[in-house]
């Protein structure tokens, strides 16, 4: 999933994209869209359908961590659904993310996946805690994948990235 989240983080895309159900106003930028529907492929069952526990673990990886299981319920009222279901649609996770999305900004997200990757409170990421993140999702990189991302994230060639500068590219 990290990923997924890696990837969410150092894109430039903002392009936005409609939300679904109700959710006229709310939009999920194209970039994070992809992902998403991407995620939810992994964990889709063949009713088409993705577990709760499946869906949790989604939310998390979407930059909603510290959601508690009263607020995810509460999210899942706030949407029209049952908070006891067991299973959900793809159109279902989609909105409830896009309207949790649009609740928090971006910028939140963006400040919560910054620490996701500063477990030190250090105000900045260095390669090893990218290697860290990467290391402890199981998620296998090319040196040149990592001189690449942290390449676009430093043109200066600076050791580690700002918060300002994962912002700007976030």
């Amino acid at each position: 999933y990290m990923g997924i989240a890696i990837s969410m983080a150092f894109q430039k895309k903002s392009t936005l994209r409609q939300g679904t159900k109700g959710a006229a106003a709310q939009v999920l930028p194209d970039d994070v869209l992809t992902d998403l529907k991407y995620v939810m492929e992994l964990f889709r069952k063949q009713d088409q359908t993705i577990l709760r526990s499946d869906f949790k673990s989604i939310m998390h990886n979407f930059g909603h961590y510290a959601i508690r299981q009263k607020e995810f319920e509460e999210e899942l009222r706030k949407f029209g659904l049952d908070p006891s279901q067991s299973t959900f649609t793809e159109a279902e996770i989609i909105g409830v993310i896009t309207n949790v999305w649009c609740q928090r900004g971006r910028e939140e997200e963006a400040r919560d996946c910054f620490k996701l990757f500063d477990k030190n409170d250090k105000k900045q990421i260095s390669l090893n805690d990218i290697k860290r993140v990467l290391e402890e999702n199981d998620i296998i990189a090319s040196q040149e994948e990592l001189s690449e991302l942290m390449q676009e994230a430093c043109p200066n060639n600076e050791d580690d990235i700002s918060y300002d500068a994962f912002l700007k590219l976030y």
